[in-house]
């Protein structure tokens, strides 16, 4: 059996497959530092865009230590984060930016 947090994973794999995004999920083992559940990269133009997901069940919030993280990315790499805790809202939003991403490369690889 699926947990919820688990259904929210599988959701977020099939929007990252459908949009051909590469994606990275670290072992957590306990050692070194707090990471997130996914770390991704997807093309934009010339250039590869970073990206991070922290995926929770429905309700659910990042820990302290997760805020941090994703909080540095955006500071540090100007990456663009997510926290997604269902199928309908937060996921949405990945949705609607990978879409903007995929119709910027069709845009840029038509006129290169």
């Amino acid at each position: 059996m699926t947990t919820p947090e688990g259904r929210t994973k599988t959701s977020i794999n099939r929007v990252l497959k459908a949009f051909g995004v590469y994606s990275y999920m670290p072992v957590p083992t306990g050692r070194g530092k707090t990471t997130v559940d996914y770390h991704c990269y997807v093309r934009y133009g010339e250039l590869c865009l970073a990206f991070f997901i922290e995926a929770k069940k429905p309700g659910g919030e990042a820990t302290g230590l997760q805020t941090n993280f994703l909080n540095e990315r955006r500071e540090k790499q100007c990456a663009k984060t997510f926290v997604i805790d269902d199928d309908n809202v937060t996921l949405h939003k990945l949705v609607e930016w990978l879409e903007g991403i995929e119709a910027y490369n069709e845009h840029y690889d038509a006129h290169v």
